[in-house]
Order: structure tokens, then C-alpha cells, then sequence
């Protein structure tokens, strides 16, 4: 109302047209410009933490793949790294279940905690490392038979992947399935309303003949 006072107007509230002393605006006023930026700073929010949560059930069937392939495969006693991984996948699963409760969390901080490998990540200890490289004559034990290694580490995050590009396949599929099923349905329905009209038409021409005669 203050802003809105001229010398000489009368005031929409007591009519005066004496203004002695409007009032001003005081530390923490709120304009419109601030509510607007304030609105839209709620919205990019709100589609940052959307962004995150799809990111985060991502990672989450990714995670449970491969736990489920690990426990279906029996890997080598050798193979250290294994427990880096799994801790690399539940960090990540940590990392997003944080920003997705984080209205200030950027796009950037979602790639980044999604794809970025562990910086603490343990790799293989020094024991592994400094193990000499074995001979095949080695890796035959007493009745001569070769032992399997069993699969790497590159080949289960290969099956990862794979797992993670086939669900999201039958589940693109399952979404067109279940819009073709509505339409069907849909159809069906319009059919069978027409075919009630159609019948009750021809009972009613039929009254109609039958009162005539």
C-alpha cells in the first residue's frame, strides 16, 4: 500500500490525501521476484530429486543382479577385489539415497556419485601383487588336471551390465504390452456396446412388426 501512495491521491484505505508517514519495507521483505526465483529454485529441486530417485533404483537392481550373480558363481579364492566392488556398488547406493533427500543436490553431484568409481576403494593387497606369476605346470594339481580359475571380475560386471541392459528391454516391453492391452480392452468394450445397441435395435424393429400384424 505504501508503494502505491502519491502526494495529492487520496489512500484506498482511510481516504486521506495527506501521506505523513508511509511505511518502508523492512530487512527480509519478500517481492514477487523473490517468490518467483524462490518457486523455481523449488522446482529445479524437486526435478534434481526425481532424477535421483529413478538413479537410484538404477543402481539398485544393478546391485541385487549382481549379488544374485555372485551367489550363483563361484569365484576363486584368489580374486581379492571381489569385496572392493560390493563396496564400491553399496557407496553408491549410500551416495544416492543421500542426494535423493537433498533438495540442493545438482545433476553434476548425480552423474558423478552414479558413475564415479570409489576414490577409497581397496584394490588388490600387497600380497596378490607381489605373488610371482605361476606357471601352467603350476596351476595342475596332483592328478594332472588344471583347476578353473572361474570367472573374472570383468566377466561379472560384464554379466552386470547385461542383466541391467535386459531389464530395462522387458521393461520398455511391458510397457508397450500394458498400452496395447488398454487399447484392446478398449476395443473390446466399444464392440460390445455396439453390438447391445444393434441387438436391442432388432428387438425393437421386431415389437414393432409383431404389433403391426
Amino acid at each position: 500500500l505504501a508503494a502505491g501512495l502519491v502526494d495529492g491521491a487520496p489512500c484506498t484505505v482511510c481516504g486521506s490525501a495527506e501521506h505523513p508517514a508511509p511505511a518502508t519495507e523492512g530487512d527480509g521483505h519478500v517481492d514477487r521476484a523473490t517468490e518467483e526465483a524462490a518457486l523455481t529454485a523449488h522446482r529445479r529441486a524437486e526435478e534434481t530429486r526425481a532424477r535421483a530417485e529413478q538413479a537410484l533404483g538404477l543402481v539398485r537392481e544393478r546391485h541385487a543382479a549382481a549379488q544374485a550373480e555372485a551367489r550363483d558363481t563361484d569365484p576363486p579364492a584368489t580374486v581379492t577385489d571381489l569385496p572392493a566392488t560390493a563396496a564400491d556398488a553399496s557407496a553408491t547406493v549410500t551416495g544416492l539415497s543421500a542426494i535423493a533427500t537433498d533438495p540442493s543436490a545438482t545433476v553434476t553431484d548425480l552423474s558423478a556419485t552414479a558413475t564415479g568409481p570409489s576414490a577409497d576403494a581397496p584394490g588388490p593387497s600387497a600380497d596378490v601383487m607381489a605373488e610371482p606369476a605361476r606357471s601352467e605346470d603350476d596351476d595342475e594339481d596332483e592328478g594332472g588336471t588344471k583347476t578353473d580359475p572361474g570367472p573374472s571380475v570383468d566377466e561379472l560386471r560384464d554379466a552386470v551390465d547385461r542383466l541391467a541392459a535386459e531389464h530395462a528391454e522387458e521393461h520398455r516391453l511391458a510397457a508397450g504390452t500394458h498400452a496395447a492391452r488398454e487399447a484392446l480392452d478398449a476395443a473390446e468394450r466399444e464392440h460390445l456396446g455396439r453390438l447391445e445397441l444393434r441387438q436391442e435395435a432388432e428387438r425393437r424393429a421386431a415389437a414393432r412388426t409383431s404389433r403391426r400384424e
